[in-house]
């Protein structure tokens, strides 16, 4: 197990203590408890999925791709919760924090790379209506593992490897009601 794995499991134990929050079902029990996700980001890509709320968290799972030569799937899991008791005219306090992980697996031409990322963000989620939202969130992800197999030798002038186990982390989502 990398550090940044251990890091990680630390500040998602001590960034969500349950005096953060600011859903409250005496305050906001109109608030469905599923959400639909659309949204494009890093390290999910392109991606579909759902969330669960709990109280102030809400929890989910999604599926992505993205273009490529080869074939390019992510499976990500996160926790929303949210920050501050500021509420939007909905009812949603609109400030929140993330934490996730995803596995992002590559088929290319000449290798297959399996990597797994963990990653934070801190976002804000503009109501458009009552039913849907736009979320827009940056952060860190970490590299937690990678393994590569080599399918056959690159014939390419321009091999190079990227390594680097701490990136930019973005992303853009609708969420909607379901």
């Amino acid at each position: 197990m990398k550090p940044f794995s251990i890091i990680l499991c630390l500040l998602f134990f001590s960034i969500v203590p349950r005096n953060l929050h600011a859903e409250d079902e005496t305050q906001a029990p109109n608030i469905p408890k599923v959400r639909g996700i659309i949204g494009c980001s890093l390290p999910e890509l392109l991606h579909v999925g759902a969330r669960y709320r709990i109280n102030h968290m809400e929890l989910g799972v999604n599926v992505g791709t993205a273009p490529s030569n080869g074939s390019l799937l992510t499976l990500s899991a996160d926790c929303l919760f949210r920050i501050f008791l500021t509420r939007n005219e909905y009812g949603q306090a609109p400030w929140y924090g993330k934490i996730g992980i995803s596995a992002l697996h590559e088929d290319g031409e000449f290798e297959i790379n399996d990597y797994t990322y963990g990653h934070m963000r801190l976002g804000h989620e503009f109501a458009l209506s009552k039913t849907i939202a736009l979320q827009l969130d940056g952060g860190l992800m970490f590299e937690m593992s990678h393994q590569e197999i080599q399918k056959k030798p690159s014939s390419s002038w321009f091999d190079f490897d990227f390594d680097f186990p701490i990136l930019p982390s973005i992303g853009l989502s609708t969420v909607f009601y379901l």
